[in-house]
C-alpha cells in the first residue's frame, strides 16, 4: 500500500490505487479460503479509513469528493472477493449434493465410488457388502401411490442406518437404484450376517403406512490399497447376484454369496 501511494502526490490520486486489494483478495479466496479472507477485508477497510483520513488533512480535494470516492471504491474492492468466495461456496455445496440421493439424503452411487476408500485403512481390511432390494416395490407404488412408496424408501434407509448404528460398524451406505441399496461395512464374514439380522429387524419396524420387506444379498472379501474400488465393485457384483437368489425364493431373507442356501430363514 505505500508502495501504491508513493507513485502519486497526494492521497486523494492514490486512493484508486487501492483497488488492487480486490485482486489480493480473490487469490485469498481461490488459495486460502475464508477465514484469512475476513482478515484480508479487515485489513482493506482499515486501509481506506487511513487514506481517507489522510485525504482529508492533506485537503488536496474537497471532502464530499473524497467521501464520493470512498464510497464508490470501497464497496467494490470488498464486495468482488465476497461475490468470488459465495460463488464458489454454492459450487462446492452443489458438489457435495451431487454426490446424495435427494430423497433418502444417502450417498448415490457416485458418492458411494468417492467414499468408500475411506473405510479401508492402509494396511488393508476386511469389507462386507450388503445388496438391499425392497420386496414388490412396483406393488406398493401401485396399490398406494408414489408418495408411499416414497416414504416407505426413506424409512428402509433410516433403517440400514440404524441397523450398521446398533453395531457401531464403519460404513458407507448409498441408494443406488429405485429400490436398491448398498450398504459396505467395516466388518468380516462373523459380523455381517448380524448386520444382516439388525436391518430386517428395523425395517420390520418402519412406521411407513406399508410396512415392507427386504431380500439382502451379502458378499465379503479383503480390500487393500489401491484396488479398494475394483474389489468393492466385485463385491457389489457378488452381493447382487445373491440378492436376486434371495429374492427368487421369496424374498424377506438373506443369502450369502458364497452360499445359494437363504441364510435368514
Amino acid at each position: 500500500m505505500l508502495a501504491v501511494i508513493a507513485c502519486y502526490q497526494d492521497a486523494f490520486t492514490a486512493m484508486p490505487g487501492l483497488a488492487l486489494l480486490a485482486a489480493n483478495g480473490i487469490y485469498i479466496v481461490v488459495v486460502h479460503g475464508p477465514r484469512p479472507l475476513a482478515l484480508h477485508l479487515l485489513f482493506t477497510v482499515a486501509a481506506f479509513g487511513w487514506l481517507y483520513g489522510l485525504s482529508l488533512a492533506q485537503d488536496t480535494a474537497e471532502p464530499s469528493v473524497v467521501t464520493v470516492r470512498l464510497l464508490v471504491l470501497l464497496p467494490t474492492v470488498v464486495g468482488v472477493p465476497v461475490i468470488v468466495q459465495s460463488y464458489l461456496l454454492a459450487l462446492r455445496m452443489g458438489a457435495v449434493d451431487a454426490l446424495y440421493d435427494p430423497l433418502t439424503r444417502l450417498l448415490n452411487r457416485r458418492g458411494l465410488d468417492d467414499e468408500v476408500t475411506g473405510l479401508v485403512p492402509a494396511g488393508g481390511t476386511h469389507l462386507s457388502v450388503l445388496a438391499v432390494d425392497i420386496d414388490k416395490f412396483k406393488a406398493i407404488n401401485d396399490g398406494h401411490g408414489h408418495d408411499t412408496g416414497d416414504r416407505v424408501l426413506v424409512s428402509v434407509a433410516n433403517a440400514a442406518r440404524d441397523a450398521v448404528t446398533s453395531l457401531r460398524a464403519r460404513s458407507v451406505i448409498a441408494r443406488t437404484g429405485g429400490e436398491e441399496f448398498v450398504l459396505v461395512v467395516d466388518a468380516g464374514p462373523r459380523t455381517v450376517p448380524e448386520v444382516a439380522d439388525r436391518l430386517h429387524e428395523a425395517v420390520a419396524r418402519c412406521d411407513a403406512t406399508v410396512v415392507p420387506t427386504v431380500s439382502i444379498g451379502v458378499a465379503t472379501g479383503w480390500a487393500s490399497g489401491g484396488g479398494v474400488p475394483t474389489a468393492v465393485r466385485a463385491l457389489i457384483e457378488r452381493a447382487d447376484a445373491a440378492m436376486y437368489r434371495a429374492k427368487g425364493v421369496g424374498g424377506n431373507c438373506t443369502v450369502s454369496a458364497d452360499d445359494a442356501v437363504p441364510a435368514g430363514e
